[in-house]
């Protein structure tokens, strides 16, 4: 039958009918309609046959496949459904005495399997390389597998680390579905590298290496290895990541994929963002993502380095992935490696192939190689000969013509993993990469270790520090100014500077000094990279810094602080500025105001304005500038704060601690205003949490006293409301807008009053480098460079600056208040002086200490401390005694606190004030 819709168009809906109880066959289906089609257009309801299905119950299997079966119904779904199942997956092989739920293995193993479920990646592993059906068992049989080596990997895949939440999980596990066929090394080494390992065919059956400590399998030194050469090589910059993105399964987003972000900090800082995208194979938990991200990164940045030789015989002693010991003397700079010429009888006493150095206080250890192929190493008892070492006991297994190496606390053999070996004609050539054991504790411990340099060519080169860069004007140019220090001297060390623009090498030099002028600089934006390099050619740390020569750009926004009665602006960048760039600001109480420039408040860096009313609207203008030009105006409008909180704390337990408030509790009478007052002496505001602002008057016998109690005091404008003097106590400032007269009839209204650069010393760059003839030429050259007049005392300097940026001329003068005249000797500082001093004038700062001075007059206000002597005739020591003589010295007369004194040409007492006995 059929169903009209509210549409012109129409569905058919189908009944279905299950018939169970059927005739023997062959037999008819018939469906007779009891009751007529309907013959109105009104009503569509006629009947159709549609299709039949013959239904056979049958049992089935499913052999190696899971089956689901779901019954839903089909009214709450348009369709058939998605559906996602969290599964256990394959039962495999696993250790007989393995617990795979607990993760604990019981008893010794004998070597043989039981099934169970795991996902423990090495027996996974396992069964991937044993199984017949979709594994390699037909081509390798259940004895292809190193079962054992698997099993040392399974206990160290089953302990538990860190997961990064403060709980503990197995170092690795393999959750995954492998649903398309690929090749099988790919797919092993995917399943290997859960476990940081590398599959490996020995000859017999297939193993695996794992990339962790372990002890070195064989020795070589420049005495086995052909023409004695070993050849290095180094990562590219651009294949060190420093950071990584390593994308998981995350079982608590609903399983979908993941990404953890691992960063090596320092390492961006130096070489700036280079990311790997990396998928972990099988890692469902984040703790484990994060260790394998971190597993590359450490493993770029300590193993960055390889090396290739090639040897005889001895090649075949190890296969790929074993570690071995390389003794390179000139790598290292010291003899430690070479062969053994004789041994004596008592096995205890060694001659080497050439001569070592041991020192008195080091400790040594003599590595060989025993009977079983297996490297060994002995502590040194003693070194009587350059060419002898005597060991710490006898050793049986040492022959003549062995290998040996020397390991001391400065210099031992280096390790390496061997990756490569291949043979042509008898020869074998090995490649291998550096291994360094404390990786797995950096990774899974967090350990903080000093990486050893093994040689003693490098690691001792002291790194550049406090790179400072300073740009000038240089005509249509601009040069620079770059100063450094080092943590410690180092005899013949030199500097290689490269300064780069638009990643572009512009200048590179090697200098002694650690100072660098650079002229000649177009705009543009730089790098400079700066590092030491020793006698022997070997280069430090790196250093660099970035920066730009152009035209200031604004900041990216102003971070505004806003109080009753101050506002601090500190404008933020967050990329590069150009160099020299700071700010000058404006302010107004409109807009047009701060863009006509009318109020300039200064140039700085922060800004912090302490002259504003509460709650009043400002605007303010910032505008970056430097040598090269000015950006455009940045304006903020800002608005004080009316916050009347600025009283002092609780007056109970306070008040009674003031001298004149001691019986405050007997005095104090409130109003209905909160207007507190203290017998005539006192007016006091009292807010809700009894903090008081107000004045006290205090009348003694012979002074009297006003007291402020109040966080700020100020003078106010009646008018204007504008503060003239304001004292901020909490901050123990006066700011005083107007001029103090002074008693003598001098008034002081700015800084140029207070003798604006007396003391300083100036510079100013010019062509010819000779001092301006005229003062009023110098005063405006000065005014025009330095914002300010010259100060008694200010010494200028005009200097010029060859073409080698070296300063070929300079004059100097000194500013007396009217000239500028030939400069005394001015020391902005402390100045020792072992010998004399002299001249006609010395002007001091604060004190001057001397066990003698002499001059023709001496003006001060006030003497301090030791002696007073003025040419043996007047003398004053530091406890106030005073003796005058003439030029007869026992001729004179002496005051001290008790007496008198007159004494005759002979020094004899001739009369006696005051004390007489």
């Amino acid at each position: 039958m059929k169903k009209r819709l509210f549409s012109s168009e129409y569905s058919w809906i189908l009944r279905s009918v299950i018939i169970d109880d059927l005739p023997v066959r062959p037999f008819n289906i018939r469906v007779v309609r009891t009751n007529e089609d309907s013959t109105s257009s009104r009503l569509e309801n006629k009947t159709v046959w549609s299709s039949y299905t013959e239904i056979i119950d049958t049992k089935l299997t499913y052999p190696n496949t899971a089956v689901v079966g779901l019954q839903f119904d089909s009214e709450q779904f348009n369709g058939v459904p998605s559906r996602q199942y969290l599964i256990d997956g394959l039962i495999v092989q696993v250790p007989d005495n393995y617990d795979s739920i607990n993760r604990t293995y019981n008893g010794l193993w004998t070597g043989t399997f039981k099934p169970s479920w795991t996902n423990n990646p090495a027996w996974i592993f396992y069964d991937l390389v044993t199984n017949e059906r979709y594994g390699l068992g037909k081509r390798l049989g259940q004895f292809g597998c190193d079962k054992f080596s698997l099993y040392i990997i399974s206990q160290y895949c089953d302990q538990l680390v860190d997961d990064g939440f403060g709980g503990k999980e197995p170092r690795m596990t393999c959750n995954a579905y492998i649903t398309d066929q690929r090749q099988a090394k790919d797919l092993l080494d995917d399943l290997a590298s859960v476990f940081r390992a590398m599959p490996v065919w020995d000859g017999l059956q297939m193993t695996c290496v794992m990339d962790r400590p372990s002890d070195p399998v064989w020795r070589y030194s420049n005495a086995n290895v052909i023409d004695g050469k070993f050849s290095y090589s180094s990562s590219a910059q651009k294949a060190r990541h420093t950071a990584v993105h390593v994308r998981y399964v995350d079982p608590n987003n609903g399983w979908e994929t993941a990404t953890e972000y691992v960063a090596d900090d320092t390492l961006i800082a130096r070489y700036g963002l280079n990311v790997s995208q990396v998928d972990a194979f099988g890692c469902t938990s984040r703790g484990q993502a994060h260790r394998a991200g971190k597993w590359i990164l450490e493993t770029e940045r300590l193993e960055k380095q390889t090396v290739s030789f090639q040897v005889g015989r001895e090649g075949i002693k190890h296969l790929p992935g074993d570690i071995i010991e390389v003794a390179d003397n000139n790598f290292a700079g010291a003899r430690i490696g070479g062969r053994i010429v004789s041994i004596d009888d008592g096995k205890q006493t060694v001659t080497l192939d050439r001569d070592v150095v041991i020192t008195d206080d080091e400790q040594a250890f003599f590595g060989y190689i025993d009977n079983n192929g297996a490297p060994q190493k002995v502590q040194v008892f003693s070194h009587p000969e350059p060419n002898i070492l005597v060991l710490g006991r006898a050793i049986d297994g040492m022959t003549d013509y062995g290998m040996w190496t020397l390991s001391t606390a400065t210099i031992k053999p280096r390790l390496f993993r061997a990756m490569g070996i291949s043979e042509d004609e008898g020869t074998y050539t090995i490649s291998a990469i550096q291994h360094v054991p404390e990786k797995e504790g950096v990774v899974d411990n967090g350990t903080v270790f000093d990486p050893d340099t093994n040689t003693l060519y490098s690691g001792r080169i002291p790194p550049v520090e406090h790179l400072q860069i300073e740009a000038m004007p240089d005509s249509d140019v601009f040069q620079i100014r770059m100063t450094w220090d080092t943590p410690r001297v180092m005899s013949g060390l030199v500097f290689d500077v490269k300064l780069m623009r638009e990643d572009m090498v512009h200048k590179r030099e090697i200098v002694s000094d650690t100072e660098f002028l650079c002229g000649n600089l177009p705009l543009g934006n730089y790098s400079v990279a700066i590092r030491g390099k020793n006698p022997a050619g070997q280069l430090g740390t790196e250093t660099t810094t970035v920066f730009e020569i152009g035209p200031p750009s604004l900041p990216d926004h102003l971070q505004v602080t806003v109080g009753n009665f101050n506002v601090t602006i500190k404008p933020v960048v967050t990329k590069p500025t150009s160099l020299g760039t700071q700010y000058e600001f404006y302010k107004g109480m409109t807009e047009a105001e701060v863009i006509a420039q009318s109020n300039y408040l200064g140039r700085a860096t922060v800004l912090n304005d302490v002259n504003c009313t509460p709650d009043t609207e400002y605007w303010y203008g910032v505008q970056a500038v430097n040598g090269v030009g000015r950006s455009n105006m940045m304006i903020q409008q800002v608005r004080t704060k009316l916050k009347p909180e600025d009283i002092l704390d609780l007056i109970g337990p306070e008040i009674p601690k003031l001298d004149w408030a001691k019986e405050l509790s007997e005095m104090v009478e409130e109003n209905s205003s909160n207007i507190v007052l203290l017998e005539d002496r006192a007016a006091l505001v009292v807010n809700k949490d009894n903090r008081v602002t107000g004045i006290t008057i205090t009348a003694g016998d012979e002074a009297s006293a006003i007291d402020f109690l109040a966080d700020f005091v100020s003078f106010t404008d009646p008018d204007s409301f504008e503060r003239n003097l304001y004292w901020d106590n909490n901050r123990k400032t006066l700011i005083l807008k107007g001029e103090i007269q002074l008693l003598d009839g001098t008034s002081v209204s700015s800084k140029n009053d207070l003798g604006n650069g007396a003391g300083g010393i100036f510079r100013i760059k010019s062509a010819s480098g000779v001092f301006p003839g005229s003062a009023e030429v110098a005063n405006a050259l000065f005014r025009s460079a330095f914002g300010t007049d010259p100060g008694i005392d200010t010494v200028l300097t005009f200097y010029s600056v060859n073409g080698a940026g070296k300063v070929d001329r300079a004059d100097s003068r000194m500013y007396n208040g009217t000239d500028w005249i030939t400069p005394m000797l001015f020391i902005d500082g402390d100045l020792i002086a072992l010998g004399t001093i002299r001249g006609d004038r010395l002007v001091a700062g604060t004190e001057i200490y001397a066990p003698v001075i002499r001059g023709g007059a001496l003006v001060a206000a006030s003497i301090q401390g030791g002696t007073l002597n003025i040419n043996d005739r007047f003398i004053v020591d530091q406890y106030g005694n005073v003796a005058i003589r003439n030029a007869n010295a026992g001729v004179g007369l002496q005051i001290t606190s008790s007496s008198v004194d007159v004494y005759n040409e002979y020094g004899q007492l001739m009369t006696r004030n005051g004390r007489l006995w």
